[in-house]
């Protein structure tokens, strides 16, 4: 082949036009269509721009014997795939040391949790629940109405919950709550205490149908509400990305229509919750824990003692 069916085939292999290849080497598109026909030859310095250009040889575009073009595209084309495949391997890799790293931190989260929930579990179900009381002061917040409701102390002694005491509080501004119900089994007593707004005093009923079921949680129960007792639930809670367990005990859960907070004291049982849902209201539990014996000593006293001043027996 002569240097103008040589520069058609390159151009071919290409894909480009005439006006394409001349302007590559700054030539008209006329120049190259004599060049391809046979008309005239290409100078020095364009077959130079050739050689340079499409990686062809200067003996293959001057010497009509030496045919190797093909291998030079082929070895071109060859070179380019390897370069595309280096440049996806090197992509690849890095997308699975991002995986792998996300991974490796997700396990560190995971095992973290776990402990946390497995100290959790054990101390909740190692407290003594011979003796023991514990004062709810359980607050639900109704950001519309803005009204209150408490539950406060229960006490437990050898075994029984001797003492149950409910106060409720519903909007008003009183400093005295509403309603108190007690109930202590030790010494019979059952009565309610209700606020007369008119008269402001308590009217007490020594035989109110009283239903404290609500306030009978122990602390292991109280704990176990907000937190997996179930070595499946640990697993669970421990593998849920959307719960958030911080090194003092709070763990923050979120939901699609809420997030909750709760957290622990010192000992691992359960201190306070704050829950938040997307409505806006707010609720907020609030927990402490003492060995009944201080508690009668020192803390404790009987509504009917408490408000002695502002009751009205009917």
């Amino acid at each position: 082949m002569n240097i103008g069916e040589k520069i058609f085939e390159l151009r071919k292999k290409e894909g480009i036009s005439q006006e394409e290849f001349g302007a590559g080497i700054g030539v008209s598109r006329q120049a190259v269509s004599k060049w391809e026909n046979g008309e005239t030859k290409p100078d020095i310095d364009k077959i130079k721009l050739i050689s340079e250009k499409y990686n062809v040889s200067y003996e293959y575009l001057l010497d009509d014997t030496v045919e190797e073009i093909a291998a030079n595209i082929e070895k071109k084309t060859d070179n380019e795939k390897e370069e595309k495949a280096k440049k996806e391997h090197k992509i690849l890799k890095r997308i699975l040391k991002i995986v792998l790293v996300v991974l490796i931190i997700y396990f560190i989260v995971f095992i973290y949790k776990l402990i946390m929930y497995v100290r959790i579990y054990l101390v909740a179900n190692s407290f003594s629940e011979e003796n023991f009381s514990v004062v709810q002061d359980l607050k639900t917040i109704d950001t519309e109405n803005n009204r209150t409701t408490l539950l406060v102390s229960t006490i437990k002694i050898n075994g029984q919950i001797i003492n149950k005491m409910y106060l409720n509080n519903n909007g008003s501004n009183n400093r005295y709550p509403n309603i108190v119900k007690y109930v202590n089994t030790n010494t019979n007593e059952n009565y309610t205490l209700t606020w007369d707004n008119e008269k402001n005093i308590y009217i007490y009923n020594e035989f109110s149908d009283i239903n404290l079921d609500n306030i009978d949680n122990l602390p292991s129960d109280i704990v176990s509400s907000y937190y997996p007792n179930k070595v499946l639930n640990i697993i669970i809670f421990s593998l849920n990305p959307t719960i958030i367990v911080l090194p003092n005990g709070t763990q923050i859960f979120y939901s699609i229509n809420n997030k909750t907070i709760t957290n622990l004291n010192k000992v691992g049982l359960l201190e306070s919750s704050v829950s938040k849902s997307i409505t806006g209201d707010v609720g907020i539990g609030q927990y402490s824990y003492n060995y009944a014996d201080w508690m009668l000593e020192s803390n404790y006293k009987n509504p009917i003692e408490e408000y002695k001043d502002i009751i009205e027996k009917e």
